[in-house]
């Protein structure tokens, strides 16, 4: 949360003439509730059961896609196959300001989970972004200069 996934996510998809696959926007289509709503009916491996699943839906797409995985995604470290993983990482402050406001977590959760989740987003990542003190422009322009240096696009 607050990594910016869904705007550089979204953006990326429309500069290489992709789908986008929100993996919260599935879970909630295809649950017909919240991650949140999960967690606290099913109990949190259930959300991360489901994520799991969501994400493999979407990594099986025919055609080529922009995929924004869950965070949990670090915990579990599914197989990823030959994904071109990306991690939109920031430092705990940025991500605490700029989730600012309604439920989302203060400082002290964010540096926690933050914490937990490094080794597992390191882990999986084929390339890091780090996105404090940058534009989502910035952000997609960095990955799609990696993504042409790196692999033939059509």
């Amino acid at each position: 949360m607050g990594s910016g996934k869904t705007t550089v996510g979204r953006a990326l998809a429309a500069r290489l003439g992709r789908r986008y696959w929100d993996n919260d926007a599935e879970l909630v289509a295809r649950a017909g509730r919240t991650a949140a709503e999960v967690a606290a009916a099913d109990g949190i491996d259930a959300l991360h059961d489901l994520e799991a699943s969501v994400l493999a839906a979407g990594l099986a797409l025919p055609e080529p896609a922009v995929v924004a995985a869950p965070g949990s995604a670090a915990l579990r470290r599914p197989s990823l196959g030959d994904a071109f993983v990306v991690w939109l990482r920031a430092r705990p402050e940025t991500l605490a300001a700029r989730m600012a406001g309604g439920d989302r977590p203060e400082l002290g959760v964010v540096e926690s989970v933050d914490a937990e989740r490094r080794p597992g987003f390191a882990a999986l990542a084929t390339y890091v972004v780090d996105t404090d003190g940058r534009t989502p422009e910035q952000v997609v322009e960095a990955i799609a200069e990696r993504l042409r240096a790196s692999r033939p696009f059509s």
